[in-house]
């Protein structure tokens, strides 16, 4: 039972967080952050928090040995003993840490931008990024938003093995 709650909140989670960050895109619009972005923010951290927890119970008290000798060989066990884990708790707290700055600073009109940054290796030695930037001070009169792209090549680029290639 306690798997099928853990299986089904993740979508109750996903949902709210999505409907929070459109919510706070919403008000970076309108210059101001309001009591309904407070309760949605609040909602999805609990959420996800409550999440969190039920995930940390399933994994010490689950029929499934993850943590037996060799488990980091096994990209199964060593997704579900660590990789999930380390990242789940990572953004609880990132999204923690995003709500109490969000409330500090309820006049969202004083910052600058917003960025999005992603880059992905075609080759061991060549790279494709993309950026995205969104004006959020005076100059959006004149440019709301940017688009760019770049391609990077490494020479001489040492080899490195990279075992789980999933993460960077």
């Amino acid at each position: 039972m306690l798997v099928h709650a853990h299986s089904g909140l993740r979508w109750l989670a996903l949902a709210l967080l999505v409907f929070a960050i459109v919510k706070a895109f919403g008000g970076i619009r309108s210059g101001k952050y309001e009591k309904s972005n407070k309760m949605v923010n609040l909602f999805a951290m609990i959420s996800l928090h409550i999440q969190v927890t039920l995930g940390a119970v399933l994994a010490f008290t689950t029929e499934k040995q993850f943590y037996v000798e060799g488990w980091m060989k096994s990209s199964y066990n060593r997704f579900f003993g660590m990789e999930h884990i380390v990242m789940m708790v990572l953004a609880a707290v990132l999204i923690t840490i995003g709500r109490k700055k969000a409330e500090k600073n309820e006049d969202l009109s004083k910052r600058n931008a917003v960025a999005l940054v992603m880059e992905y290796f075609v080759l061991s030695n060549m790279r494709i990024g993309y950026a995205y930037d969104y004006n959020l001070n005076a100059l959006n009169t004149y440019r709301t938003e940017s688009h760019e792209l770049s391609l990077g090549l490494y020479l001489n680029r040492q080899r490195k093995i990279i075992y789980n290639p999933r993460w960077f």
